[in-house]
């Protein structure tokens, strides 16, 4: 079972924990940093560590070993109080992190579909269902719930919080995450942000771990890649 992490050092080591699962999975697969795969856990992994580095500057403040005059000096933040500030950071940082998450997943899945000659679909939901039913992954329904969690409470910040959509109860690990179409998302603290990414990524790992991803030749093109790599010495 997975103990919901309660406090922002707890966060902190479960990001870094999961940005480090990232990196143990791109090294098992054993794909380049010029295949989309590569890029895609590359990306992931430090977003997950560049949150938890936030978190860790956060915690100063919930541990008390930083006086509020310090933490405005380091943040430069003149507009209010210490708290108004972390408040700030904390909250941006919590939707950014989702955003990256999902952007880099679904680049990379919509890659992996198109290696696969798969027909082309439109949107996140329908690309991972396609992959899922595709590689006839066990428990596909279970599949796409996992995968799609962090997807659920981004799509959320477009109408501040509010949850539009199929009314439904996830449960992570004896963690419940709840919607309910018309009304506020109650389940988007970072504690419930991060079970939701380590949900995806468990259903990622299996999707690039399966004998049919996995026998996709490296690279994968991926247009960042290529513009890194081709770029004129200056």
């Amino acid at each position: 079972m997975t103990q919901m992490p309660n406090s922002y050092r707890h966060c902190a080591e479960f990001l870094a924990a999961l940005g480090q699962e990232v990196q143990n999975l791109k090294d098992e697969i054993g794909v380049s940093n010029e295949d989309a795969r590569g890029v895609g856990l590359s990306n992931i992994k430090v977003a997950l560590i560049k949150s938890g580095l936030i978190l860790n500057i956060l915690c100063t403040g919930e541990e008390n070993r930083m006086s509020a005059v310090d933490f405005l000096n380091l943040t430069g933040f003149t507009g209010g109080s210490a708290q108004d500030a972390a408040d700030i950071i904390e909250k941006y940082e919590r939707h950014a992190v989702l955003t990256e998450f999902q952007f880099q997943v679904e680049n990379m899945l919509r890659r992996i579909r198109t290696e696969l000659n798969l027909d082309e679909v439109r949107g996140f939901w329908n690309t991972t269902k396609t992959l899922i039913e595709h590689l006839d992954l066990e428990n596909p329904a279970d599949c796409q719930s996992l995968i799609y969690l962090p997807a659920i409470l981004r799509n959320s910040r477009h109408a501040n919080g509010i949850h539009h959509g199929t009314s439904s109860t996830i449960t992570v690990n004896d963690v419940e995450f709840e919607f309910v179409d018309g009304e506020a998302v109650h389940c988007a603290g970072w504690g419930h942000v991060a079970i939701s990414i380590q949900a995806s990524i468990s259903i990622v790992r299996q999707i690039l771990t399966h004998e049919t991803v996995l026998a996709i030749p490296d690279p994968v093109f991926e247009q960042y890649a290529w513009d890194i790599a081709t770029q004129p010495e200056t």
